[in-house]
């Protein structure tokens, strides 16, 4: 299938991509729960296609995303750097230093083990890409005159905040005026897109309803769990007092039968 790109020549990147980009710290092959150390390196569903361009066919690349301009937004800037991708196009947004304003998304990820599948868990709200804005990013520029020929974004990015999803929409847009390729179908994209944004909407609040019911019958189940408990143990109290009456009563038996015995012994002593 021919693309009918634009030519390299008349292009800054041969592709980039636009999403975020997270410290992914890994703890080898321990868990996450129980690590003492881990390994870092950077990653975002985005990110790692134009990376794997970059390493595997030699292409220029670029990335479009946002961080939060502190140390760790420095660290992935390097990270990215000694991956071959472009780090011009980065959007620098300023943070108060504790993440109330902006912060940089983390991201652990357990390898599998056997039948254990990989372990995946994500702290990235807040994060200064999903708070970024067509605004943030001169798509006039980066895909008029810098030239890029071929966009790669997703899902993942666009469903982050209502933001993320302008800014997609955005980006697509003017990267169809720019990028010569007619067999995608920018519009239906779009389109695709919001109806995506409101079904995740409309997911959320069915989730958060089902989460409140979940919660309704596990106290439900704890209640009848506790009520169980409690008479097992009046169970428990009440066989052990049963126990204790028949021990003593037994008791009292055979103190009798012996008494009986040494009584009757004593009588035939006499009577011989």
């Amino acid at each position: 299938m021919e693309l009918n790109l634009k030519s390299k020549e008349s292009c800054k990147f041969d592709a980039a991509s636009l999403g975020e980009v997270m410290l992914r710290l890994d703890p080898g092959e321990g868990r996450i729960r129980t690590a003492r150390s881990f390994r870092a390196w950077e990653g975002g569903g985005e990110y790692n296609v134009i990376r794997g361009l970059h390493k595997c066919f030699g292409l220029n690349t670029a990335v479009i995303t946002a961080f939060a301009d502190n140390e760790v937004g420095k660290l992935m800037k390097d990270f990215i750097e000694q991956g071959g991708v472009s780090t011009d196009l980065i959007y620098w947004k300023k943070t108060d230093g504790i993440g109330r304003i902006c912060r940089n998304g983390i991201n652990f990820t357990e390898r599998g083990f056997g039948i254990r599948g990989a372990v995946g868990c994500s702290d990235r709200a807040n994060t200064a890409i999903s708070q970024a804005t067509p605004a943030d990013f001169d798509f006039e520029y980066i895909f008029g005159k810098l030239g890029v020929r071929w966009l790669h974004t997703g899902g993942i990015y666009a469903a982050l905040s209502e933001q993320a999803c302008e800014t997609v929409i955005e980006a697509c847009k003017t990267a169809k005026k720019y990028i010569a390729n007619e067999q995608a179908d920018v519009s239906s994209l779009i389109k695709g897109l919001s109806a995506k944004h409101a079904e995740l909407a409309e997911m959320q609040k069915e989730f958060a309803r089902k989460e409140s019911e979940l919660k309704q019958l596990r106290r439900k189940t704890d209640l009848h769990e506790l009520r169980l408990r409690q008479h097992e143990m009046e169970l428990k109290k009440s066989g052990h007092k049963e126990a204790q009456k028949f021990l003593s009563e037994s008791r009292k038996t055979l103190e009798n039968l012996v008494r009986e015995l040494k009584e009757g012994e004593v009588t035939r002593e006499k009577t011989l």
